[in-house]
């Protein structure tokens, strides 16, 4: 792949009528499948949920990655992990969405690892994660109070005032 990825909304459907489990198989249909995947692949999910902030550092949902698992070619082997991914957002202040709720999904082909431990779209992956956060500020409740040079501790005779030291006039130093 040339590191391009696609966006899609999705269904999430739980795997049964009762119980949280997630229904991931993939059914292949059409060319673009082809070769990449058929009727027994499997999104496994990676790691733990993410939250996903505002601009004011207000949790607004939640991200998960999941990664394709091919099915084994012979009965009792182990699932053959593939090159993509796939990032999961929904909204939300519950970490796992509902029954039949859309979420918003982006696949990408991640490149294997490289001898040094890094490969070529790992730049990409991080970058990505900025969107799980945007701009992660926590609100302040009490915002600091501004320091005043002629009440500081440095104020003394060992110690000049900044503004005095370099000649400022009217420029306010913090």
């Amino acid at each position: 792949m040339d590191g391009s990825y696609l966006h899609f909304f999705n269904r999430v459907l739980n795997a049964y009528d009762t119980g949280t489990r997630k229904r991931r198989r993939i059914i292949a249909t059409g060319d673009i499948c082809d070769g990449v995947v058929n009727g027994n692949s499997r999104w496994h999910k990676t790691g733990a949920s993410k939250p996903v902030f505002d601009e004011n550092g207000v949790r607004k949902g939640w991200k998960k990655i999941l990664v394709l698992y091919k099915a084994p070619k012979k009965v009792g082997d182990r699932p053959e992990r593939e090159n993509w991914v796939m990032h999961q957002y929904h909204l939300g202040v519950n970490e796992d969405e509902s029954n039949g709720e859309f979420v918003v999904c982006k696949v990408f082909y991640q490149s294997p690892l490289k001898k040094n431990g890094k490969s070529k779209t790992d730049v990409v992956v991080e970058s990505d994660a900025s969107v799980a956060k945007i701009n992660p500020r926590t609100p302040m409740t009490d915002p600091p109070q501004r320091r005043r040079l002629n009440n500081s501790s440095c104020n003394t005779g060992q110690h000049t005032p900044t503004q005095a030291l370099f000649g400022y006039r009217g420029i306010e130093v913090y």
